[in-house]
């Protein structure tokens, strides 16, 4: 297995400029790649191209709501490998419940701490670069 070299790719999708702004606050100066999503479609089309190694996820969007985007990821077998955290203000245990059952990795309760998101991000991350992905074209 070999060790992949290249920074770290994430896809935050948000609608909420503020939390996009801020999330990219916390990624500057850090080993990291990030690309933002303002809705759930394009980030769908950006995960599917870019393929990157986590994504950060909204739970409420218009049209297409976190949970929705993250199904459909993990329906396709480019993206299903991605990890996807949810961050969101729903703190309810149905929340974040409801994030798990559709695939997500990790969920995040807003307001956030700096601390809290880079650990979770480089924590996952890690993990799926540390982990064979087994190709989807390959038979098991």
């Amino acid at each position: 297995m070999t060790m992949t070299t290249t920074k770290p790719q994430i896809l935050i999708i948000d609608d909420q400029m503020e939390s996009v702004a801020l999330l990219l606050q916390y990624f500057q100066g850090q080993n990291i790649d990030v690309m933002t999503a303002l809705d759930g479609e394009d980030g769908l089309r950006k995960a599917r191209v870019a393929n990157p190694d986590l994504i950060l996820l909204d739970v409420f969007m218009p049209d297409k709501n976190g949970y929705a985007v993250c199904l459909e990821l993990k329906k396709d077998a480019k993206t299903a490998h991605v990890p996807g955290i949810f961050l969101s203000a729903g703190t309810t245990l149905d929340s974040k419940l409801n994030g798990f059952a559709v695939g997500g990795a990790d969920y995040i309760s807003k307001p956030f701490s700096s601390e809290e998101v880079l650990a979770r991000v480089f924590v996952h991350v890690q993990f799926r670069r540390t982990r064979p992905v087994s190709d989807p074209d390959t038979p098991e």
